[in-house]
């Protein structure tokens, strides 16, 4: 950590830095769900507002813009890997095999 700190001197990154070294997997995959989360509903407010109201929030807008594409296309290569790996016929079963690895893999961690 103090070379991190020697590299980087900011307060507000080396808290984050310190809170993730520190952090549980179960704390880190809760933030990033809850980031996900955020993000989804947040698109789609924004979607409601243009469609119905001609409106929106530019700082949203941009917000989303910058990271919804990185996150579909990780999506896509989790997708991409399942249907490397097994032979699905329908999205919909690639999605609640992808479902069922997380579960799994939950479980395996709490042992």
């Amino acid at each position: 950590m103090n070379k991190l700190n020697s590299i980087v001197n900011h307060p507000f990154v080396n808290k984050k830095i310190n809170w993730l070294l520190k952090a549980s997997k179960e704390e880190q995959e809760k933030l990033a769900f809850d980031f996900y989360k955020t993000l989804l509903l947040e698109t789609f407010e924004q979607r409601n507002f243009i469609e119905h109201n001609g409106i929106f929030l530019a700082k949203s807008v941009d917000k989303i813009l910058l990271s919804l594409p990185l996150i579909i296309r990780d999506f896509r290569a989790l997708v991409i890997k399942e249907l490397s790996q097994k032979n699905h016929n329908s999205f919909a079963k690639v999605l609640i095999c992808l479902d069922q690895n997380i579960i799994e893999s939950n479980q395996n961690n709490k042992i």
